[in-house]
């Protein structure tokens, strides 16, 4: 499968034909925008739980006079997606070309190198970006949140199970991002007792206020390559702040108002200004082969074991918080992702939200 990749790399000015390639139909853009075909390009991609990281970088080797006007003069916009022969490709970029420009290696070789924003930008609410596309009859539920979702560059969670059920009809998707999600939970997902959570890094998709998640399983027989745990001493949550000043925070700063010399009033001095130990944020950076599941939010299992004797590798359950994309169209380039994730029960801080939804 490694071998077999396949991606599309469709750039141009794009309406509601450009969503037909989105959502996997066999219909291509025509006039708004064209797949690059028949050239050698690189990516690299950074998607991140804070959208405004969420760039692309494009390097196209050798393109053709045609091409570089096209693309410099008209083309404002990339989708790219990227998989294998054998299995559903993923969109890993929606966005816009913030800056294109030709670069000569040598007399043999010319690039031409796109440095792309995320279709939301680094500032823009959900309510303040719009979206016009069409889904066609037969395509699924998860077909419509994952495009809205890519579009905006939000993760989209447990939605997994909505992939078994299809339009019977043409669905068009409208209006600012929060109206979209809206009108697609009371058109749809309300039947079946399911609503969505969504904020400016995030979708989820939820039902009878059950969360369910899809886990990845990364060992070094399924495409890990590394994986190095990594303790962030510095993270501090808002809790262990509280602690460390909490004599400051509950008014007992002054210790005149003790006596420590009294048994009792030295054991309560020490109850209320005890300290308990920072607690680190375990996560782990890793690097797999190209893996069309993983995306930011995604639970992953990570089992980086040698044998079963070791107790030193990392091994259990993490969700992304970064990744990035490294590869290219042609033989010899990379396909892999490299990426962190970190322990963050997700599950639980959903279900208590669902709860209050």
């Amino acid at each position: 499968m490694a071998f077999n990749r396949k991606m599309e790399l469709l750039v141009g000015v794009f309406k509601d034909a450009a969503v037909k390639a989105v959502v996997g139909s066999e219909a291509k853009p025509e006039q708004t925008g064209y797949l690059i075909d028949g050239l050698d390009y690189e990516f690299e991609i950074t998607r991140s739980t804070e959208y405004y990281k969420d760039t692309a970088t494009f390097t196209i080797y050798n393109p053709n006079d045609d091409t570089i006007n096209e693309i410099m003069n008209a083309g404002c916009s990339v989708i790219f997606r990227a998989g294998y022969e054998d299995e559903d490709m993923a969109t890993i970029f929606v966005g816009q070309i913030a800056m294109a420009y030709p670069e000569d290696d040598s007399p043999e070789t010319t690039k031409l190198v796109l440095i792309c924003k995320s279709q939301r930008g680094a500032q823009y609410p959900l309510q303040r970006t719009y979206i016009t596309a069409m889904v066609e009859e037969g395509k699924s539920y998860y077909d419509v949140l994952k495009l809205i979702a890519d579009y905006v560059g939000v993760a989209l969670s447990g939605a997994e199970k909505l992939k078994d059920r299809k339009l019977e009809s043409t669905y068009i998707v409208e209006g600012d991002i929060r109206h979209a999600v809206r009108m697609f939970t009371r058109r749809k997902l309300r039947a079946l007792g399911g609503d969505i959570l969504i904020s400016n890094n995030e979708m989820i998709y939820y039902e009878k206020n059950s969360v369910s998640f899809s886990t990845v399983y990364l060992t070094y027989q399924s495409g890990l390559v590394s994986a190095k745990a990594v303790r962030d001493e510095m993270y501090q949550s808002s809790e262990d702040a509280f602690n460390e000043n909490r004599e400051y925070y509950l008014g007992l700063k002054d210790l005149k108002d003790f006596d420590i010399t009294d048994k009792e009033q030295l054991e309560q001095y020490k109850k209320l200004t005890a300290k308990p130990p920072i607690q680190p944020k375990n996560e782990v950076d890793f690097e797999c082969i190209f893996h069309p599941g993983l995306h930011v939010l995604t639970p992953v299992y990570i089992d980086a074991r040698k044998s079963e004797k070791d107790r030193f590798s990392v091994v259990g359950e993490f969700y992304i918080k970064e990744l990035h994309y490294h590869g290219g169209n042609f033989a010899g380039s990379q396909y892999s992702i490299s990426g962190r994730a970190w322990e963050y029960d997700i599950g639980q801080k959903v279900s208590g939200k669902s709860g209050q939804a």
